[in-house]
């Protein structure tokens, strides 16, 4: 269902159904799971890729696959959404950076899925649906949280009913995606910003990455405690140290991860 390949520092995770326009399912949500729980446990692993093969990241729910479950087999398709479930939180809390990299089409839970991404990066060949409401069924994989939040209701909303697709330059205007670039510049630039984002101090990184998804839910006071605390927590850090010793000597820092 999914590929897992390391290179240098960067682990890619790719969806690997691609004549079937890589769709989601039990299985493969446990297996990026699994994967990803591999990279979280890989110290020479500091930044994590998320794509898909083909022409499509993900094209959504495997329909095979739900069409199989008995609607009076309801705990079934429940261990499939806690399936999904898992994967999503395990993207968001992975403490490294993780791009997710839309080649294609991301419909229903693979629009949920490319949103998970800390920094998400589209081809101006990919598109972002909602598709869900096409068949009856309400958004999915996360997307009834993380899109009021990107971007409101007043835009949210319009989306979700409509199940209309929108064009990946459409999705940055809206502030959905980080950036766009032409279909054969899509790897070579993902890949070159995951090896960057690896030679940086991925600790600090993967605890602001903490902060500021739990952030989203707490007031502003409890945020203020929380970061003094975490920064006390970064000031043991070698990362830091390093910090200091390389803005004293004026050359650029060697950050460990640690």
């Amino acid at each position: 269902m999914i590929l897992l390949k390391k290179e240098e520092a960067v682990g890619t995770i790719v969806l690997n159904r691609p004549k079937a326009l890589n769709p989601v399912n039990q299985k493969t949500a446990q297996e990026i799971s699994a994967a990803l729980e591999e990279l979280r446990a890989d110290e020479n692993i500091r930044s994590v890729i998320l794509t898909g093969a083909g022409k499509a990241f993900s094209a959504g729910g495997d329909i095979r696959e739900i069409e199989n479950f008995n609607p009076q087999e309801a705990t079934r398709f429940r261990d499939f959404m806690l399936a999904i479930k898992k994967m999503i939180l395990d993207i968001r809390n992975t403490p490294k950076p993780v791009i997710t990299s839309v080649n294609g089409l991301a419909y229903g839970v693979g629009f949920s899925l490319a949103l998970a991404g800390d920094i998400v990066l589209a081809s101006e060949a990919a598109s972002f649906c909602q598709v869900f409401v096409k068949i009856g069924l309400v958004p999915d994989g996360g997307s009834t949280f993380f899109l009021p939040r990107l971007i409101g209701f007043a835009r949210a909303f319009p989306l979700v009913f409509s199940g209309d697709p929108i064009s990946a330059q459409e999705a940055l205007g809206l502030g959905l995606i980080s950036k766009v670039f032409a279909p054969d510049r899509l790897e070579e630039e993902t890949m070159a910003l995951a090896k960057k984002l690896a030679q940086g101090p991925t600790r600090a990184m993967g605890l602001a990455k903490e902060l500021m998804y739990a952030g989203m839910e707490r007031t502003l006071v409890e945020q203020l405690t929380e970061e003094a605390n975490v920064q006390s927590l970064c000031r043991l850090t070698r990362d830091h140290q390093e910090g200091l010793r390389a803005f004293h000597e004026k050359r650029a820092p060697e950050f460990e991860g640690r």
